[in-house]
């Protein structure tokens, strides 16, 4: 498992018992322009496997794919999932850093090519959809909520055809590309999944709500 070390304000606030219990990271890279010297060496003082990447014609994120598929492969293990938990602080040219770390993956084989992508923000996921058929699973409570939203975008290229089902306005058949048609601000309709076929790649989001958003 590899684990995102939390800032040191956000850290002193967890509770004690949390923090003594928090399995050590297996593996920390980056640049390390960011984070406190104190923290670092703390980690390294537990042993974990510290990789610094200084290149700079790369994100900390596509530098972090990389080391993490080197790493799998030195212990001889497949991952199924990656889970990146990220925030923008309102940068868009982060946002789209991200965006195209994920093509990226894709592109120049950053993960093996089985492994999902996906990109986790406090309230939102978002990964690539291929060319080709989709279903996607959508829980209860993202269903009930009020403030739920999702979004189907052509980002790299044109998506020729799209036909959605289970979505508030579904798409058939129809063209997605900047300057003609984008499904941005959809909602789900009920359904417990969300069909999808696409001629290009897409890219899709969904709200993850917290109690308090379903609340109101």
């Amino acid at each position: 498992m590899v684990e995102q070390i939390v800032g040191m304000n956000s850290y002193k606030q967890l509770p004690e018992k949390i923090r003594n219990n928090m399995k050590k990271p297996d593996l920390i890279t980056g640049d390390f322009d960011s984070i406190h010297d104190d923290i670092l060496q703390k980690y390294k003082d537990k042993s974990c496997k510290i990789i610094h990447t200084p290149d700079q014609n790369n994100t900390d994120f596509t530098k972090a794919l990389i080391e993490l598929w080197k790493w799998c492969e030195l212990i001889n293990i497949q991952v199924d999932d990656v889970i990146t938990i990220c925030q923008s602080s309102g940068r868009l040219d982060h946002i789209l850093g991200n965006i195209h770390t994920l093509y990226l993956a894709k592109e120049k084989l950053l993960l093996h090519p089985e492994t999902r992508l996906q990109i986790l923000t406090e309230d939102s996921l978002s990964w690539l959809l291929f060319p080709g058929n989709h279903v996607v699973s959508i829980p209860e409570q993202i269903r009930q909520c009020k403030k739920a939203w999702c979004s189907i975008v052509p980002i790299a290229e044109k998506c020729s055809s799209i036909t959605t089902a289970g979505l508030k306005w579904n798409l058939k058949n129809q063209t997605l590309k900047f300057g003609e048609l984008v499904s941005t601000s959809n909602s789900f309709y009920g359904s417990s999944v969300v069909t999808i076929k696409c001629s290009n790649t897409v890219l899709w989001s969904m709200k993850i709500p917290n109690l308090k958003d379903c609340a109101n």
